[in-house]
């Protein structure tokens, strides 16, 4: 039998999370740094393809996170603003 859960799925999104080369990580518009790497996030669209998005890393180690949508804009917006 399938669990099922009460909370609407339209409350959460897939967060991108990648961590860049130091020569990426110059060109990058949405990052932030954590020691000596550097980190692009990004909310992942309805659109996009989980599977195409992840053969794009070319060598960066990268993750998708699962987050309730209000978390996920906020803690973008954050690192936006660094």
């Amino acid at each position: 039998m399938k669990a099922r859960r009460p909370e609407n799925p339209q409350n959460y999104v897939l967060l991108e999370e990648i961590i860049l080369s130091s020569y990426e990580s110059s060109m990058a518009v949405n990052r932030t740094r954590r020691g000596s790497k550097t980190m692009e996030r990004r909310i992942l669209g309805d659109e996009d393809i989980v599977y195409k998005t992840q053969s794009q890393w070319r060598g960066n180690a990268g993750r998708f996170v699962l987050c309730e949508r209000d978390k996920a804009l906020e803690s973008v917006r954050k690192y936006e603003n660094m």
